[in-house]
């Protein structure tokens, strides 16, 4: 986390303020109406929104909003449901492990002040997960609302992930058939590599990023060439060597290098639809990094520093090592 001024972070609280009751307010007034439906303290319980009415992030930001937020309600004994509907129905992939999450569309109430939507969202602030935590649970103590809705990347009760992540998720048959099939082609031990181009290569859409103009693209992808054969050449020949990314471009050009193997499939983000099946491979790019032995990030110029591999590798509690070159 890079130094901020006093003057600086006491404006990002501001703006932090600002965009998550923009958010709020305007779900609230495209999606809620008002009525006189009496309040039930013995139904509440909060339901995690991934329904397409805002922008939700990846899948990182998507499944730790889960994880923290059900870590609270179980330390208040208050019921979790999950309602990922948008771009794609989240059971498709993921099935409830221990917990059950699953809830009935139906059962998802859009009246006030009977339901209530909550926006929280993270702004990588010094704190910021303290004060989150705290704005959350005061939320869940009051009992003015049955249900809260709530839209949420943040980052709480990082201690207790992995073994949330284990409680409320297991594969689907569809996902753990993809799994089974790309360990069979591991066949054995393996160390992943993750690159995060997001636009510059001109091959995946993601919001207003630069996009790099054709010779700045190939000097990129034969920095990233060179640095990721340096790093394999470390690597125990016994191991072999994933790598994901998130342009089909540079993945395309890993198979030239030894001992390598690039997940089949297309790459999409979760902000934007498309058909459901394409977005099996974020899952299966997920389950497979958290299955290596080691995980690294490697980041230069531009390039986004992805909190996807490190994510899975605190699920799958394996070393993150992050190469800046």
């Amino acid at each position: 986390m890079k130094f901020r001024s006093v003057h600086e972070i006491h404006q990002l609280i501001r703006d932090k303020r600002r965009h998550q009751d923009h958010i709020r307010a305007e779900i609230s007034n495209q999606y809620y109406q008002a009525s006189d439906r009496p309040l039930d303290p013995h139904r509440r319980m909060v339901i995690l929104m991934i329904d397409g009415r805002t922008l939700h992030g990846g899948m990182a930001d998507r499944i730790r909003g889960c994880l923290g937020i059900y870590a609270l309600c179980q330390k208040r004994n208050i019921p979790f449901r999950i309602n990922w509907c948008y771009p794609f129905d989240l059971r498709l992939f993921l099935e409830p492990g221990s917990y059950d999450w699953r809830i009935d569309p139906q059962q998802i109430v859009y009246e006030t002040p009977y339901s209530q939507p909550v926006a929280r969202y993270t702004f990588d602030l010094p704190g910021e997960e303290i004060w989150d935590r705290c704005a959350v649970t005061r939320q869940l103590r009051s009992d003015s609302h049955t249900q809260y809705h709530l839209y949420t990347n943040t980052m709480l009760c990082r201690k207790a992930w992995s073994r949330s992540f284990g409680e409320l998720f297991k594969p689907s048959p569809l996902l753990q058939q993809a799994i089974d099939e790309n360990r069979r082609q591991l066949n054995g031990p393996y160390v992943s590599f993750t690159l995060r181009f997001q636009q510059l290569l001109g091959d995946f859409r993601e919001g207003p990023f630069p996009v790099l103009e054709e010779p700045e693209r190939e000097r990129l992808i034969e920095k990233c060439l060179d640095k990721l054969a340096e790093l394999i050449g470390c690597v125990p020949q016994s191991r072999r060597i994933l790598v994901t990314s998130d342009s089909i471009t540079f993945l395309n050009r890993v198979r030239q290098l030894p001992r390598t193997y690039v997940i089949p499939g297309e790459v999409a983000h979760m902000n934007y639809p498309g058909e459901s099946q394409v977005f099996l491979k974020s899952f299966l790019d997920f389950y497979l990094i958290m299955g290596a032995e080691e995980v690294h990030l490697l980041q230069t110029g531009q390039m986004y520093r992805s909190g996807f591999p490190q994510f899975a590798a605190e699920i799958g509690r394996k070393p993150f090592i992050v190469h800046t070159f």
